[in-house]
């Protein structure tokens, strides 16, 4: 299916992004994880990966991004800033893309990534696992679409790539029942962003947050449509 094609693409693309974190180089060099908050024309999380060979690369889960965007590029020094290239390879196509950011060394990555006529906001901190929620499980909560209720049954995977999970469940609620798949990503404050494809071929995008009891609540819209989402969940 499409979602798993493309997650295979993603795992080729960022095969060699390791689940350990690497310390950053005591200067203003970028080399190492980073865990980034996205803003500007989307908003959501990225995790970046600065290797000392001048390659980037990452991935990332935003509102209007319906889909996981892969990162992968070049970097240098110049004048005290971090500049480069991109590919941005999305939902909709691959984008090139240019950046320019600056990084102070085990503390903060910030700047902005530019493509497509459209500038999107990039600050961060050095990524620490121990930081991220232990997200994996099933969950049940209630779904209100369409001015109607109903029950959303659904279970989180781990993957390979520190705060991606897979995402599978089913929705049950009057005049909107189907299954779905896709992904979730969340960061160090617990911010999550949740993107489903159904098994009838509607996409949604969803944020919100996620507690250290395991509930939370997201909202949304369906794609194409001006049909909102909302769900408080919990786990079993």
């Amino acid at each position: 299916m499409k979602l798993i094609s493309q997650l295979t693409k993603v795992l080729s693309l960022l095969a060699c992004l390791m689940i350990s974190t690497t310390s950053v180089a005591a200067t203003d060099s970028p080399v190492g994880d980073w865990e980034c908050a996205v803003s500007g024309a989307d908003s959501g999380t990225a995790y970046l990966r600065f290797n000392d060979d001048s390659s980037v690369e990452g991935y990332a889960l935003t509102k209007f991004g319906y889909g996981v965007t892969t990162y992968s590029g070049t970097w240098s020094l110049s004048a005290g800033k971090i500049i480069g290239n991109a590919i941005l390879n999305t939902e909709q196509g691959n984008v090139e893309a240019t950046f320019t950011l600056t990084a102070k060394a085990d503390k903060s990555i910030s700047g902005t990534i530019t493509g497509a006529g459209k500038k999107y906001n990039f600050k961060g901190i050095q990524l620490n696992l121990g930081n991220l929620s232990a997200l994996p499980g099933l969950f049940s909560g209630t779904q209100k679409q369409r001015g109607y209720n109903g029950t959303n049954t659904f279970e989180i995977t781990e993957t390979e790539f520190p705060g991606l999970f897979t995402v599978e469940g089913t929705v049950d609620g009057t005049g909107f029942t189907y299954d779905y798949q896709g992904y979730a990503i969340i960061d160090s404050k617990k911010n999550i962003v949740v993107y489903i494809e159904t098994d009838q071929g509607d996409q949604s995008s969803l944020v919100g947050k996620f507690k250290a009891d395991g509930s939370g609540t997201v909202s949304g819209k369906v794609r194409y449509y001006n049909s909102t989402i909302s769900l408080k969940f919990a786990r079993e």
